[in-house]
């Protein structure tokens, strides 16, 4: 089974969501005018439950309640009829379901005409509480009314379904909302590996509730705010202890606000995003911290290969404090907060007069650079806004010494006239990581096939041979600042993935999340998340959880079952020629019912990890191995 099918088939999924009528996905109906009430919906819960065939956990039994058109309600389990598709996956005995073979299944109550429906996913894992053991760095975005929202914390697991931690949290429009701030929680883990976390604390809230998915070693996992209030998301690692020391390829973006944070700055200029890429070094001992690095900054502030200084305090509990000089004579303050001594994650804790630089990011200690040699994917992205959304890139490419760049992207930009495109590049230029200063490299993207489009122009700071920190530089073209020199493009920032080829059909589970953040107007903010399974012989099975803010308290929350075999094509629409190298996508049938109208997606070569983009609403995200 390819794993592009499974991503596919996960669109599709979200699609059912997105297109979907509720939490519960009930029906509804008119009531009686006269005479005995009739049903007018039936709830079914719990929704997106999990049981195993290889547990104790491989039963559950639901519940359905019946509201009438009197308005009065009634439990109706015992007395409705219970149904579950496809067949073979569950046996059923009422209202009770017992697990009989993996796959992920749709139970419906029906009574009187009227049906209501949930997800349910039958795996053969048998993940629980105890596999969320110990301290995890996490980080964390959203937006506001004004801009990004930007988190990194760490939290101690017991277990046994009880957390405690950490967090710094700034807010594009309120600053420093907690600093080195205390939250407590609870969670709980499915037996595929999903669960739920309800946290409180300074700067949070409280009964916050969080949908989270985890690897089945329980060291890294996937979450996402799921109760309607807020769009958030985020990743999480376990911790491993050691000091930070030596070089790290790093990658910061975020905006520049006004101080008060309450306007975005945008002097002269439609958009004020920011994108940095280098290596800083952390010293063994002392506070002084050097680096160089490559950086789009509003009002036209680039720079190439600047040498900055700053310093760094050792970590207490796994948190720090850095400040960055940039050469717009801003100097950042940071909080960070580590994951190993080859990794932290870190976010911007300015908040005082004059121009404030919102910035988030990670870095990672740079190894052995050499050559790359192979195909490599990508997923860049810039800070999100409540208007424009996020700037989203995805594409894969061919790499290697002395040959110009090939491959395809996709990219959508929702208030720019570039937007909604997918198209081929086969010439260029491309300077290795081993030949540049500090592993830095530049990526050069010939669109000879579509003349309109500007050429695609990058600057990266390698990790390895296989990973690179990369951001998009000012575009050739002579349109509008919003799409070229002056917008999002500058500072578009992400990772560059792969070496090798493509190493295919994968089967295995799969975890993943996907997330648009911004674009109220047309058609609101997208999280997803979810547990897949492919048998490896073209056959997938899984459940998504998603949540829709669709702007004002229009949100629908709800979880599905998605089974399917192979899903193929390109929409011709973005990709005529069907030149556009390691693509898939498809168009949903059900377009009418939902905005977004094409996917499309490029798959590592490994097989483990693919990126993916939505059009319209725009979504983006990874799937990885579970």
């Amino acid at each position: 089974m390819h794993l592009k099918r499974i991503v596919l088939v996960l669109i599709a999924g979200m699609i059912a969501v997105l297109g979907g009528c509720g939490g519960s996905k009930s029906s509804s109906g008119g009531g009686g005018g006269g005479g005995n009430p009739t049903i007018t919906a039936i709830v079914v819960t719990p929704d997106g439950a999990a049981i195993t065939t290889t547990g104790s956990t491989n039963t559950i039994t639901y519940k359905a309640q019946a509201t009438y058109s009197d308005g009065s309600q009634k439990d109706i389990s015992s007395s409705a009829s219970w149904s579950a598709a496809p067949s073979g996956i569950v046996n059923l005995s009422g209202s009770t379901a017992t697990a009989a073979a993996v796959g992920a299944v749709t139970i419906t109550a029906s009574s009187a005409s009227k049906s209501g429906s949930v997800a349910l996913n039958v795996t053969d894992l048998s993940l629980g509480n105890s596999k969320l053991t110990g301290s995890y760095a996490f980080s964390l975005q959203g937006i506001d009314s004004v801009g990004p929202v930007y988190a990194a914390g760490v939290f101690t697991s017991d277990g046994k379904g009880n957390i405690t931690g950490t967090i710094d949290l700034n807010s594009a429009k309120n600053g420093v909302q907690a600093s080195n701030a205390t939250f407590t929680g609870t969670y709980s883990i499915a037996p595929d590996g999903r669960g739920t976390m309800t946290v409180s604390g300074t700067g949070i809230g409280t009964g916050v509730l969080l949908r989270l998915v985890i690897s089945k070693d329980g060291t890294k996992g996937k979450l996402i705010r799921y109760d309607g209030m807020a769009a958030i998301a985020g990743t999480f690692e376990a911790q491993t202890a050691g000091a930070l020391s030596g070089t790290y390829t790093f990658r910061l973006g975020g905006v520049e606000l006004n101080s008060p944070p309450t306007v975005m700055n945008c002097v002269g200029k439609p958009a004020c995003y920011m994108g940095e890429v280098g290596v800083l070094t952390v010293p063994s001992s002392g506070t002084a911290l050097t680096g160089v690095a490559d950086a789009n900054l509003t009002n036209g502030n680039n720079y190439s290969s600047n040498g900055f200084a700053g310093t760094i305090n050792a970590p207490t509990s796994s948190r720090g404090t850095m400040t960055i000089a940039l050469r717009n004579g801003n100097s950042v303050d940071l909080v960070y907060y580590v994951v190993s001594p080859s990794k932290f994650y870190m976010v911007g804790t300015d908040a005082g007069a004059g121009l404030v630089d919102l910035l988030a990011g990670q870095a990672e200690t740079q190894g052995t650079l050499a050559a790359f040699s192979g195909d490599y994917t990508f997923l860049l992205d810039h800070a999100a806004t409540p208007s424009t959304g996020t700037f989203e890139k995805t594409g894969r490419m061919t790499l290697a010494g002395g040959s110009a760049p090939t491959g395809s992207e996709s990219e959508d930009l929702s208030t720019s006239a570039v937007q909604d495109q997918s198209f081929a590049f086969s010439g260029g230029t491309y300077t290795d990581p081993t030949a540049g200063p500090q592993g830095q490299g530049t990526i050069s993207a010939l669109v000879a096939a579509t003349p309109s489009a500007p050429n695609r122009n990058f600057v990266y700071y390698a990790v390895d041979s296989t990973k690179a920190y990369m951001m998009q530089t000012t575009a050739n073209c002579g349109g509008p600042p919003s799409t070229c020199d002056g917008g999002a493009f500058r500072a578009a920032i992400g990772e560059l993935e792969g070496g090798g080829s493509v190493a295919l059909p994968v089967k295995g589970d799969f975890i993943f999340s996907s997330v648009e953040l911004g674009e109220l107007s047309i058609g609101g903010q997208n999280l997803q998340i979810g547990q897949l399974i492919s048998d490896g012989a073209g056959n997938l099975s899984g459940i998504v959880d998603a949540i829709k803010h669709a702007g004002g308290s229009d949100v629908t929350i709800s979880s599905v079952a998605v089974s399917s075999t192979q899903l193929d094509g390109v929409p011709s629409s973005l990709c005529p020629s069907n030149s556009c190298l390691f693509e898939y996508g498809f168009t949903p049938s059900n377009v009418q019912a939902l905005a977004v109208k094409n996917y499309l997606v490029y798959v590592r070569p490994d097989g483990n990890r693919a990126v993916l983009l939505g059009y319209q609403p725009d979504i983006d995200g990874y799937i990885d191995i579970q």
